[in-house]
């Protein structure tokens, strides 16, 4: 049976759409398959996607059936450990690596409520992952233009002893999609992984502050 190809995306900042769509093929075909048919219906290169099968396979997500195919000779892989909708995030080794800012981020908002950016980076950063004011900002700023984040409090400018007050900000409701963050792309988009499409993009016709 011919596998579903996953719809492809270019890479993106702040998170790794390849390993996800690897992720998403193997999911959805994880009685048997081999790597270049996972290759094709995610869309990634073969090298990568056997990178990608090696260290799952090391981390025990995945395992050899035992069985090649027939025409290729290609091993046959099988899905053993089923880690959920976000791809295991593993480096060669098998090891798990830390969330990247833009999982922190997006989680830390939906628990706040109401936020400012600087509230933001602190409340999303941990020991292994700390969070630039700066890179918070990048974020919610794409957000709010992609319709996820709304300006509840503008800023007010002036010395700070004169009554300067920073912008607030809240997740919109019903724009929690999912426990994937968006991804602002290096075309100057925005990605929703959960929904699987681009929600956001320049070309659409907003401007970028």
């Amino acid at each position: 049976m011919a596998m579903k190809p996953i719809e492809a995306e270019g890479d993106a900042v702040g998170g790794n759409v390849q390993r996800q769509r690897i992720w998403e093929a193997i999911r959805e075909n994880r009685a048997e398959f081999t790597a270049r048919a996972v290759a094709t219906c995610s869309r990634v290169s073969t090298e990568t996607t056997r990178k990608y099968l090696r260290s799952l396979q090391t981390a025990g997500y995945i395992e050899v059936t035992g069985q090649r195919a027939r025409v290729t000779n290609a091993g046959r892989y099988r899905l053993k450990k089923d880690a959920g909708i976000e791809a295991p995030r593993i480096d060669l080794r098998g090891n798990v690596l830390p969330p990247t800012y833009c999982e922190n981020l997006w989680r830390t908002m939906r628990i706040l409520g109401s936020f400012s950016v600087a509230e933001l980076a602190l409340a999303a950063s941990t020991e292994d992952v700390q969070i630039a004011a700066m890179t918070a900002q990048n974020f919610v700023r794409f957000l709010v233009l992609a319709g996820y984040v709304r300006i509840e409090v503008d800023a007010r400018r002036g010395i700070r002893a004169a009554g300067a007050k920073a912008a607030r900000y809240r997740l919109m409701p019903g724009k929690y999609t999912g426990p994937l963050p968006p991804m602002v792309q290096k075309r100057r988009s925005v990605y929703d992984q959960n929904l699987k499409r681009v929600v956001w993009s320049k070309e659409a016709g907003s401007d970028v502050c």
